[in-house]
């Protein structure tokens, strides 16, 4: 007794396998879908030891239809490192730039426009690994500091930079967090089931922001939070 049936749609596939008696008595234990895959999640995440639940969760197989990304924190060029993979320090950079390096990894390519026409086709003949990244900083404006952010534009490659000066003028401090959204396919939202995506959040520190020189030679700082302004490439928020 066997069955085959293809699945092309992104994720993780939960399938009931049902037994059925000589006399047409199907096995009831689970009444939906939905009760399966909660027994499935629960019992394998250690939040449902009960034994009966234990030993019906082999009635529940799953697998995933593409798994999801993952950035490569080992490589030495990746930046910036998570502190847990920088020697427990915050990554920084020397100026004003974040020149990004964004090493990933997809274990198992699903393009969904080049995906094997049948099923155990093996991976898509392309790969796709998107980031898009959004930077949460400050500025202060009378004496009073502030939250504000900017996400850059989607992007296919793994370096490229982000020229705060440039393209977020008004993100003046120092200690940022960024938001680095990493998906497998080209465009997930507006087509769902065709790849997955992941977000990590890593702090990073970047240079002071330095003092101008005036007409008679004297010093003085850049005004601060005097406009907060969109980037026809981004966006921004307080």
């Amino acid at each position: 007794i066997n069955g085959y049936q293809t699945f092309n749609l992104s994720g993780k596939v939960y399938f009931v396998v049902r037994s059925q008696d000589g006399d047409g008595a199907t096995d009831d234990r689970f009444t939906n879908a939905r009760a399966a895959q909660a027994l499935a999640d629960d019992v394998d995440s250690g939040l449902d030891t009960d034994p009966n639940h234990v030993a019906l969760r082999s009635r529940v197989l799953t697998f995933f239809v593409n798994r999801t990304a993952f950035f490569n924190f080992d490589d030495f060029s990746f930046f910036p490192k998570p502190t847990e993979f920088n020697g427990g320090i915050v990554a920084s950079s020397p100026d004003r730039k974040l020149r990004l390096s964004l090493r990933a990894t997809d274990p198992d390519p699903y393009d969904f426009a080049t995906r094997p026409t049948g099923g155990g086709g093996g991976p898509s003949t392309a790969t796709i690994l998107r980031t898009h990244v959004t930077v949460h900083g400050t500025y202060t404006s009378g004496g009073v500091t502030r939250d504000t952010s900017y996400t850059a534009p989607i992007n296919f490659l793994s370096s490229y930079t982000i020229d705060l000066p440039v393209d977020a003028p008004y993100i003046t401090g120092t200690d940022l967090t960024l938001d680095i959204q990493l998906c497998d396919c080209a465009n997930c939202e507006a087509s769902p089931g065709t790849g997955r995506c992941t977000t990590t959040t890593i702090p990073v520190t970047v240079a002071p922001i330095p003092p101008l020189v005036g007409a008679a030679g004297n010093p003085s700082t850049h005004p601060t939070g005097s406009s907060v302004r969109g980037d026809s490439n981004g966006s921004d928020s307080r």
